[in-house]
């Protein structure tokens, strides 16, 4: 639980602790009970007899025994709480509706417009205040090491040259607005909405020089009017003795710089140097301040000068800090008292009534307490609070988050041997744990698993602890603080009780720690966020270019142009002489660039030497590719040429066997042919025997012989025949064997 605020004794709160107190510390009796009893502790301090019963017995607050109806625990609240300031400090403040972002981030559930007002009534420390504008460069501007380096400076001058305080001067300017005034709280007409009050409303801008000094007293004014000419009647009415000075633009230049210096500054104080010593005048670092006629003038006149490091004279310049802030509110008290008489400020009358607002501000005390808070004098400064450099942590290159990392408070770093020279009691097992990693959190909310995880995580029974990150090369181990030692096996019912309860304590302190981590760990990431926004929006600085063509100059230019070609030369000196470091160190790098160059060059001849090699073993692969591929080509056409052989001799043996075949067939066909022939001719010739026989039977005349013809084709068939008739058919056995099948075959 966070630490509650400590209760007003007059309410009845406190009226309770009173009475817990008084109990306690009236003593016990021989039988144990108090001295003073609760009733009469209730009556004494006027508080609910049961009410004092109940506390006393150790029952929770109204507060307390609401705070897990919280959306935002109370331990996440602390760390709310001391971020929100830290911010604050840093000039990035929290609104109502960034805490509610903050705090619905932290909780993972929606934050309304009552949790701020009920979290603000919770936590009196903190409250709700305008906030003062501040540019971004005075806030990265103002930092430790250039605010000590000026007053080192400072320090070194007023030792040195025995400066007082009445030779300590501060001047600055500051712009008047003719006619505007400011707000004031006026009594109208309740159903009046909107209040209006008619000023004149001129905006033109007159600019007043100051000068104070650290003893507490102010040199008279200067004005600075826009315009060509001087208007006698602006000095008319002058009751602080002014000077009165134009520019085109009604603000300082060069030019009027060195007039005030001269004119103004420098009789005014002399009059006042009684002991002819050094006069210190500190100023910011504006233009017309650094101007050779400037400077060759004050250091003629034993005037030293300093000007303030550039965005800090919000904090450093005395006119800045403790003057010119109730000189403005003066002023514009001034105007809304001329207003409201009917009186208009022009630039006729406005060192009349300047003077009225300036006699009510310039005042010794004020002016002295100006140069105090500053630390000009007396000379301290420690009075610069360190709030004013927390802006400057926004934009450092070093690591500065918020709220730093810290140890949790129930770890205990363990000294080791070689930082502690006496010999250490034992640490029992349980109570050494391993370290757990800073960012292996969670982003669920923590608050509803802090029983079971915590006690899981830290009731382990092989516990070591190994060098965490943030101690890289130390092998630290840390010691819970709390953990009761290990009982005996003996131990008895009450000293279990004793050891679950402390161990619920530990475990509590524990769930604390890592609500407070977690709300740390997201506020954290939205502060990485927000700063990696920053970066990526930071414009870009435009290049500016200026040149300067004059047709005319006086002498202060003409002196201005040759301190400056002095300067130039001076310049063009030092880097004469430093020539030779330049060309070494330029040898050195066209060196380095040679040898790196010569390292490129033999790398690339490597990796072409390497390309090569790859390239003539891609060749010799694939030339053996071609060799392979060749041979099994040759092969595969002496196999095709084979195989077209073998199918052309087979071939020509089934033409062979078939024209064998027909052929046979023919003979076989021409055979039976012959033999169907000389049957029909047996049955021809058997028919004319038949014939003749019966002719022969029956007797005729006779006749003359004819003559037979014999057809020379019929003869050959008869030959044929007889041949036939003469020579036997073979059978197809007597074929195979025949030498003409055999002559075939060896043929083929």
């Amino acid at each position: 639980m966070s630490d509650s605020p400590t209760p007003n004794p007059l309410s009845q709160e406190g009226r309770i602790l009173l009475a817990i107190e008084d109990i306690l510390s009236s003593g016990t009796r021989p039988n144990g009970k108090y001295v003073l009893s609760i009733r009469q502790a209730a009556a004494l301090r006027q508080v609910p007899r049961t009410t004092l019963q109940d506390r006393f017995n150790g029952r929770d607050t109204r507060r307390e025994s609401h705070t897990k109806e919280q959306k935002v625990s109370p331990a996440q609240e602390d760390v709310l709480v001391v971020w929100l300031k830290i911010m604050g400090r840093r000039g990035i403040p929290l609104t109502r509706t960034t805490l509610q972002e903050y705090a619905s981030e932290i909780s993972q559930v929606h934050i309304g417009d009552s949790w701020v007002t009920r979290f603000l009534r919770r936590h009196p420390d903190i409250t709700v205040r305008w906030t003062t504008s501040l540019e971004a460069c005075r806030a990265n501007s103002l930092n430790r090491t250039l605010v000590r380096e000026y007053f080192d400076i400072l320090n070194e001058l007023i030792t040195t040259y025995h400066i007082p305080p009445e030779n300590i001067y501060n001047m600055d300017e500051k712009g008047l607005l003719l006619g505007i005034g400011k707000r004031v709280a006026a009594i109208v007409d309740r159903d009046q909405k909107t209040v209006y009050s008619v000023e004149d409303g001129n905006r033109e801008l007159v600019t007043v020089i100051e000068t104070t000094c650290a003893d507490g007293t102010a040199l008279r004014p200067s004005f600075i009017f826009k315009g060509v000419r001087h208007d006698l009647e602006w000095g008319k009415k002058n009751p602080c003795n002014a000077s009165i000075l134009t520019s085109p633009k009604g603000w300082t230049d060069q030019e009027l710089g060195s007039l005030w210096l001269e004119k103004d500054f420098e009789p005014a104080t002399a009059a006042r140097n009684k002991t002819d010593g050094y006069r210190l005048l500190i100023l910011d670092g504006h233009n017309s301040h650094t101007t050779y006629r400037f400077c060759n003038f004050a250091s003629n006149h034993r005037i030293l000068i300093i000007c303030l490091p550039s965005h800090t004279t919000h904090v450093l310049q005395p006119n800045d800090v403790g003057v010119f802030g109730p000189l403005g509110t003066s002023w514009k008290t001034i105007i809304t008292e001329t207003n409201r008489k009917g009186i208009i400020i022009r630039k006729q009358n406005v060192i009349y009534y300047y003077s009225l607002a300036r006699d009510r501000v310039f005042t010794s005390t004020t002016i002295s307490s100006a140069f105090f808070k500053t630390g000009i004098w007396p000379f301290n400064p420690a009075i610069i609070p360190d709030s004013a450099y927390d802006p400057s942590l926004n934009t450092t290159s070093q690591s500065a988050q918020p709220i730093p990392a810290s140890l949790p408070a129930i770890l205990t770093p363990i000294p080791t041997q070689s930082s502690s020279s006496t010999s250490l009691d034992p640490i029992p097992s349980s109570s050494v744990l391993p370290l757990p990693d800073s960012t292996s959190f969670s982003s669920a909310h923590p608050s509803s698993s802090i029983g079971s995880s915590s006690s899981q995580s830290m009731s382990s029974t092989t516990p070591t602890i190994a060098s965490t990150s943030q101690l890289p090369n130390v092998d630290q181990q840390f010691q819970i603080t709390g953990l009761p030692p290990r009982l005996l096996p003996t131990a008895s019912r009450r000293d279990l009780r004793t050891e679950n309860a402390q161990l619920r304590e530990l475990l509590s302190k524990a769930g604390i720690e890592l609500e407070k981590n977690y709300a740390q760990m997201r506020l954290m990431d939205m502060e990485n966020g927000n700063l990696r926004q920053q970066l990526y929006n930071k414009p870009k600085k435009p290049s500016k270019k200026t040149s300067s063509h004059s047709r005319h100059l006086t002498n202060e230019e003409n002196l201005q142009l040759l301190a400056k070609e002095e300067a130039m030369q001076l310049w063009k000196d030092v880097f004469k002489e430093a020539a030779p470091q330049f060309r070494a160190q330029k040898d050195k790098i066209k060196q380095f660039y040679q040898d790196e160059a010569a390292e490129q060059k033999r790398a690339v001849a490597a990796a072409k030497a390497v390309e090569r090699e790859q390239e003539k073993l891609a060749k010799e692969a694939e030339r053996v590719a071609k060799a392979e591929a060749r041979e099994r080509h040759r092969v595969a056409v002496h196999e095709r040429k084979e195989a077209e052989r073998a199918q052309r001799v087979a071939d020509r043996v089934a033409e062979k066997e078939r024209k064998e075949a027909e052929r046979a067939r023919k003979v076989a066909e021409r055979i039976a042919e012959k033999e169907r022939k000389a049957a029909e001719k047996a049955a021809s010739e058997q028919n004319i025997i038949h014939r003749g026989r019966r002719e022969a039977a029956t007797p005729e005349p006779p006749s003359e012989p004819v003559p037979e013809v014999v057809s020379p084709r019929v003869t050959r068939r008869a030959k044929v025949r007889k041949v036939t008739q003469t020579r036997a058919v073979p059978t197809q056995e007597e074929y195979e064997g025949s030498p003409v099948r055999r002559r075939s075959s060896r043929r083929a």
